[in-house]
């Protein structure tokens, strides 16, 4: 049952702290912004919950490496975006 908290928890905050600094640049969040934040916290959630209950992996373990990830493909996908 902890799972089900630590999964869209740890979701919700990596998103809401890369989406944040970026939503809120015009001083206002519109429709786009909202959409992304949920596909963030969809994009690291299925993952997580994979290793968790698939490869039966540590919840703090697999918040962590779904984090890190999130964050190293998010780099490399806005580097190669440019």
């Amino acid at each position: 049952m902890n799972n089900l908290l630590i999964i869209p928890g740890v979701a919700l905050i990596r998103a809401i702290a890369g989406w944040g600094e970026n939503a809120l640049e015009d001083g206002k969040i519109d429709l786009p912004e909202w959409k992304r934040l949920g596909s963030t916290i969809v994009r690291m959630g299925v993952p997580m919950a994979a290793l968790i209950w698939g490869l039966k992996i540590d919840a703090g373990v697999s918040a962590g490496l779904i984090v890190v990830l999130d964050i190293v493909l998010t780099k490399v996908y806005n580097a190669l975006r440019k």
